[in-house]
């Protein structure tokens, strides 16, 4: 059974208050700074992966007027 978004389009990131666009913008930068951390490029993506799935979850929260890759890298 395909799934389907609860807005009845096929685009999953539809309705994620642009948390999808920051997510792959902020990728790169960091699983640089996570590898720095870690020393491990496969423990870094583990983290940074934890880590969005955290900010997911209060993305609704993070005020407008603050930098959002600043409140992801705390």
């Amino acid at each position: 059974m395909p799934h389907e978004s609860a807005t009845g389009d096929d685009d999953p990131a539809a309705g994620d208050d642009g948390f999808t666009g920051f997510a792959v913008a902020a990728w790169p930068r960091l699983v640089r700074t996570a590898q720095l951390l870690t020393g491990d490029f496969h423990e870094a993506e583990d983290l940074v992966q934890t880590t969005l799935a955290k900010v997911y979850g209060r993305w609704r929260r993070v005020p407008g007027t603050r930098s959002t890759s600043t409140s992801a890298a705390r």
